[in-house]
């Protein structure tokens, strides 16, 4: 089943819009030291982008390496690791279009993640910055990753997990694994939806539901703070499985009770808070669909299915992430609009201010 939306702020009006559609996420990291030196491509093994002390998160090659190769490379002058090609001017004199966002944008198990489809139905330069697990802090702590989003002609920003967000009980340390703010410091985090498991059995239902509206309310603002970050254009995706609206289920004495409540990916976010960032962006692009899963994993040297252990109800299989038929829905459901504001962006020397909503 595919369900594609497309709105388009222009003038204070919606133009609705529809068009085919996509989905899915996020993936636990660990830390190494290191450091490359400026546009090193980053080997197979090699799956660290690391400027000086500062970690970047583990990519999905290390783990991945035998299905796929995403050659990443260094984003200049940053610790970010993206996947290639970048675009041939990264100082903006020739225009490309940028993407935000989880493991959905930058293309787990995808040759040509949606963003590299567009860019070639469209005849641009792209530069994707999807990263694993990412939230909108991962980019507000990146400056000089900023710097070069706002170098482009157009931004597609995916919306992301609510579980990549802090509160007042847990930090989120990396990607969807959190960690309370009164544990020790060397603590491993764990995977939210363990955390927020545990949590609930003991706290209860009320505790949890006070705590995932203050989680959405931070969501909210660290949202309205990275596009008041953003001068170009913004296109805001919502990428999933699931509408945007979804019931919240409390329920005792089940696995991984924290599933329904946090709900499928985006975890957490739902349409009232998109309804609270809509005013903030140029456009808004809904992509729900599940085409392609399970997708089978294989070998690029043998051919045979490997298991990675991503899937335990499907052994060497991806059940959760985009399949590469999702990213061509993606593509699909988002063209339209894209090449409308990036053929306005090449005409329109006035962009979006930043944190402005649109008129």
């Amino acid at each position: 089943m595919l369900l594609v939306q497309n709105w388009t702020c222009a003038q204070g009006r919606d133009s609705d819009g529809k068009t085919p559609q996509s989905r899915t996420y996020d993936a636990e990291n660990t830390h190494s030291p290191g450091k490359l030196s400026l546009c090193q491509p980053l080997s197979r093994p090699a799956c660290w982008a690391i400027d000086g002390p500062r970690r970047a998160k583990l990519s999905y090659q290390a783990t991945d390496r035998e299905i796929i190769d995403y050659q990443l490379t260094r984003l200049p002058g940053t610790e970010f690791a993206a996947r290639a090609p970048l675009p041939s001017h990264l100082d903006g004199s020739v225009p490309f279009i940028c993407a935000m966002g989880a493991a959905q944008t930058f293309g787990r198990f995808a040759e040509r993640p949606f963003l590299a489809l567009l860019g070639n139905r469209l005849g641009a330069e792209t530069l994707n910055l999807g990263s694993a697990g990412a939230g909108p802090r991962h980019y507000l702590r990146r400056p000089k990753v900023l710097e070069i989003i706002n170098r482009s002609s157009l931004v597609i920003l995916q919306v992301m997990s609510g579980r990549s967000v802090s509160n007042s009980y847990f930090e989120n340390v990396y990607a969807g694994s959190l960690r309370p703010w009164s544990a020790p410091k060397d603590e491993k985090p764990r995977h939210a939806e363990i955390a927020y498991t545990e949590l609930f059995e003991t706290k209860g239902e009320a505790f949890i539901r006070a705590l995932i509206a203050e989680t959405r309310r931070n969501y909210i603002n660290e949202y309205i703070e990275l596009i008041r970050a953003i001068k170009a254009p913004i296109l805001l995706f919502w990428f999933s499985q699931r509408a945007t609206n979804y019931t919240e289920l409390y329920a005792h004495g089940v696995d991984r009770a924290s599933g329904g409540f946090l709900g499928g990916f985006p975890q957490l976010v739902n349409s009232e808070m998109i309804a609270k960032l809509r005013p903030y962006v140029n456009s808004y692009v809904e992509c729900i669909t599940s085409r392609g899963l399970p997708q089978e994993l294989r070998s690029r040297q043998t051919g045979n299915i490997v298991d990675i252990g991503i899937s335990p109800l499907y052994p060497g299989h991806n059940n959760y992430y985009p399949s590469p038929e999702m990213h061509e829905d993606a593509a699909a459901a988002l063209e339209s609009a894209v090449t409308s504001i990036f053929r306005s962006s090449l005409t329109n020397s006035d962009k979006k201010q930043p944190g402005d909503a649109a008129e």
